[in-house]
């Protein structure tokens, strides 16, 4: 089976680890995956990451928008895909509005589209953008794949038919995301200056989305010199960020490339979000061990259904809470092989419904 994978473009995101994990997956599987990116991205060791499971080499469509278009049609001709999987509004509109109807259209939803879209353009822009964006759902994409119950949900609450809606949970590296020895832990707390203090770790952007400026005031509400809070990622709050900071206790370490180090070094992750799909970063932070305070928002709480013993309302965090531990917990059940798994029968189950197969 032949799969075009169309993403914006390459960068070390959520929906793009989503993406690296099913191409991860898609070799054993003997899935031959092209990755097409809308806007060329820099050269980086996580583009390097993703070329090396693929025998393909990553393209991107063009400089221009009618560039793009033109090069799109002959590379859907060159590479004859049995199924198109998009990712995110502009690659949704190039699968949606200008791939055959022969071939099938999945896209997958990683956020709650309206909300996120709204405090990310602006009210009037991003209403527009939300209804093309439900509107290629509804008349364009064969299936769409919600990253949770809840984005899910809010798709079908826009009129998109159930029968092609689904949903498919994120999954992460286990490999790479897991738990370390807390001989190995602590060593690299000692190496860090953190020895004997409990580590909270926020991980994603710094947008308003995020509500990253509040949840600093929270932690530092907490007044405990005991805690330290890390802070990765970086976005338009970063200002506000560093204004909100009033004691040392708060790091700020921008972006980086190797997260796991200070999730697994961590003993909490923290999200005060106002919205999200199905937040990987959270699940990564599980995967290495943590325990995790959250907004009360629907796709938090759904987490909170599926790991109750691992998350806790965000109000808690200002109280103590003890013993907690992660006895007989099924790292696998976080998997990315079982995610990928997932969305490969349904490209076949799709790939049947429209006859090739």
């Amino acid at each position: 089976m032949r799969v075009l994978m169309l993403v914006p473009s390459i960068k070390a995101a959520g929906p793009i680890n989503v993406v690296l994990s099913i191409i991860c997956e898609a070799r054993k599987n003997n899935i031959d995956v092209l990755l097409v990116e809308i806007r060329e991205s820099e050269e980086s060791s996580y583009k390097n990451i993703l070329q090396s499971y693929m025998d393909r080499k990553i393209v991107f469509l063009g400089r221009s928008s009618f560039g793009g278009v033109s090069k799109f049609k002959k590379i859907i001709n060159n590479f004859k895909p049995d199924v198109i999987h998009s990712h995110g509004f502009f690659p949704d509109l190039y699968n949606g509005f200008l791939a055959r109807k022969k071939i099938v259209r999945v896209s997958t939803c990683h956020n709650v589209i309206h909300e996120d879209y709204t405090n990310v353009y602006g009210f009037l822009k991003g209403r527009v953008f939300s209804k093309i964006h439900y509107y290629n759902y509804k008349f364009c994409i064969d299936a769409v794949i919600g990253c949770s119950n809840t984005v899910s949900k809010n798709i079908v609450d826009h009129l998109v038919h159930p029968g092609k809606v689904f949903t498919i949970y994120n999954g992460v590296n286990i490999e790479k995301f897991r738990p370390i020895s807390e001989d190995e832990k602590n060593d690299r707390k000692k190496n860090e200056g953190f020895l004997s203090k409990d580590i909270y770790v926020y991980c994603g952007g710094l947008d308003v989305v995020k509500r990253v400026p509040d949840l600093i005031k929270i932690f530092q509400k907490k007044k405990c010199n005991d805690s330290i809070l890390i802070i990765l990622g970086d976005g338009v709050d970063l200002k506000k960020c560093v204004q909100a900071v009033k004691g040392d206790n708060i790091i700020l370490k921008g972006r980086v490339s190797n997260p796991e180090y200070y999730l697994q070094m961590g003993d909490y992750v923290v999200s005060n979000s106002s919205s999200e799909g199905y937040p990987l970063a959270i699940l990564e932070a599980i995967a290495c061990g943590c325990s995790a305070f959250l907004s009360e928002i629907p796709a938090h709480l759904e987490i909170l259904e599926k790991y109750p013993d691992k998350i806790f309302s965000i109000n808690l965090l200002l109280k103590t809470i003890n013993n907690i531990g992660y006895n007989d917990f099924n790292f696998d059940s976080l998997g990315q092989e079982l995610m990928a798994k997932q969305y490969f029968r349904k490209y076949i189950e799709l790939s049947i419904g429209k006859g090739h197969i």
